[in-house]
């Protein structure tokens, strides 16, 4: 449970990293908050976007500590 105005973090998965994947630009994306069913906006950093397998796109758990989030997948 986070406080207002909190920050939360989650890993998100692009893709399997494969070079044959059938991936496609994305500059920004929406992820679906599961019980509250709002949704957070994301950014992609630098102007070409970010190579994404909508096919392998996830979201791990949230936390509210940054970390390594390789185990929540």
């Amino acid at each position: 449970m986070l406080r207002p105005g909190a920050p939360a973090y989650a890993p998100v998965k692009l893709s399997d990293g494969g070079v044959d994947e059938p991936n496609e630009p994305v500059s920004a994306f929406s992820v679906t908050l599961q019980d509250s069913g709002g949704t957070a906006s994301v950014r992609a950093p630098g102007r070409g976007g970010v190579a994404v397998d909508p096919a392998k796109a996830l979201t791990g758990y949230w936390t509210y500590e940054l970390r390594d989030g390789v185990d929540d997948f």
